[in-house]
């Protein structure tokens, strides 16, 4: 949800503020290394190169794409540390059409489900959820 505010870091700032003692929170965010690599299989090779990629159509109209090292170090700067992560969509998005069709979706789902947290998948995905907790819990 993060990539349709206008302040994401004040946003996460609220949240860790309601985070109980023990409490987490499960966040998830359009990742941009993702949306780099996708216009890159594109083709758009000017963009994965270092475009800009705030705002820009096709990604949902008002999304803006976030970097992970940025979102991590607004939690730290919260006290907050990942205590999970997982890519979300890690091969959907790349994979031929056949793979997505009703016959081989399970297929997919499986594949899916086992590497969203094994790297480099789990920095692929279209999105990255993060589980976060209070530092030193």
């Amino acid at each position: 949800m993060l990539e349709w505010l206008a302040d994401p870091r004040g946003a996460l700032g609220h949240l860790a503020g309601l985070l109980g003692p023990e409490g987490r929170l499960s966040l998830m965010f359009y990742n941009r290394d993702a949306a780099l690599l996708k216009r890159a299989l594109e083709g758009d090779l000017a963009l994965a190169l270092g475009g800009d990629v705030s705002r820009r159509s096709g990604w949902g109209e008002g999304a803006t794409p976030l970097a992970e090292h940025s979102v991590r170090g607004w939690l730290g700067e919260l006290g907050l540390r990942v205590r999970s992560k997982a890519g979300i969509r890690v091969l959907h998005d790349h994979v031929p059409e056949e793979l997505r069709r009703p016959e081989r979706i399970g297929e997919l789902l499986e594949a899916e489900k086992r590497l969203r947290s094994r790297e480099p998948f789990a920095s692929l995905g279209q999105h990255t959820h993060l589980v976060c907790e209070r530092s030193g819990v």
